[in-house]
């Protein structure tokens, strides 16, 4: 009786191995997908120049106050100007609130969440203290701009996320 009772537990046991080996390969066929989805999907916020941000940390932060410091502030405006184009315009105010005419205005152009589209722009005077420029960009949707003006040998920098109709 023990004899057929061992001969029955081994037969009917047989597929135990087998659960093993199948729930590994599963395991290793979910890990190899989303490893290749990994590799093959955008990198994230990342720089390439890391140690030298993490060297120049303290300047950056000297570089914020003495922008602070300078009281300026920028009116902008953006206006949708047909397909995936875009009125913009930067005004700049002092401290008083005088408006000021810096030496130069630039903008740059990133989508945060596709790579390559990066675009720069030189915005011109348009009268009455602003700076402005019809921009094309290549695709709709949005849009970070970082703003720089130059003045006397002193600069201003803001970003602003924006949208662009298709």
């Amino acid at each position: 009786m023990i004899a057929h009772l061992a001969r029955n537990l081994t037969r009917d046991s047989r597929w135990i191995p087998l659960l093993f080996v199948a729930f590994f390969l599963i395991v290793f066929a979910v890990n190899g997908t989303m490893v290749a989805i990994a590799l093959s999907t955008w990198t994230g916020l990342t720089t390439e120049t890391h140690y030298r941000d993490g060297v120049e940390y303290n300047d950056r932060l000297q570089a914020a106050a003495n922008q602070a410091a300078l009281g300026w502030t920028l009116e902008i405006d953006s206006r949708d100007a047909g397909p995936n184009r875009l009125d913009f315009a930067v005004g700049v105010s002092g401290g008083q609130g005088q408006t000021l005419t810096p030496d130069s205005v630039t903008v740059v152009f990133w989508r945060p969440t596709h790579e390559g589209f990066d675009r720069a722009e030189t915005l011109r005077p348009t009268g009455d203290g602003r700076f402005g420029a019809t921009v094309e960009l290549p695709m709709a949707g949005v849009w970070d701009a970082r703003i720089t003006v130059n003045r006397d040998g002193r600069r201003y920098q803001t970003v602003k996320r924006l949208f662009v109709e298709p």
